[in-house]
């Protein structure tokens, strides 16, 4: 399912004088379809997903092909309060890096979404990390 936003997503992809290694997306359900979006292709970039417990939800990070990627599917939680998606990109000249993006729900208990972060805490040691999304 495809919607009229992330058509908008490719279009300033392909428009963008900059070149985004990693993108970040959240929230991938359609209004209008009530289903959760997973097949917007990006050309030049491998998608990471998670979906949703519910309508709304999840999170997406598109990663440049060039780029040596791949799903941390121990840091990756799909709960009724939020979702994660966590991957790590391997950086020959220092740490690597690990982006996550996450979807909070409305409403949801802080201290869980909080306390999942305190537990994977130590798993995140000697990487770079940046932390992105709805929460």
């Amino acid at each position: 399912m495809k919607s009229r936003r992330s058509d908008e997503l490719v279009q300033i992809c392909v428009d963008s004088k900059e070149s985004f290694d990693v993108i970040g997306v959240s929230e991938l359900w359609s209004s209008e379809q009530s289903k959760i979006l997973t097949n917007i292709d990006i050309s030049g970039y491998k998608f990471y997903d998670t979906s949703a417990t519910s309508q709304n939800g999840g999170g997406g990070l598109y990663i440049k092909t060039n780029l040596t990627s791949r799903s941390c599917n121990d840091l990756n939680l799909i709960c009724n309060g939020f979702e994660t998606i966590w991957v790590e990109i391997d950086n020959k000249n220092s740490k690597n890096l690990l982006f996550c993006c996450t979807f909070r729900h409305p409403g949801a208990d802080i201290e869980t979404f909080i306390s999942h972060f305190r537990i994977i805490l130590p798993k995140l040691l000697n990487k770079q990390v940046f932390i992105m999304g709805d929460f």
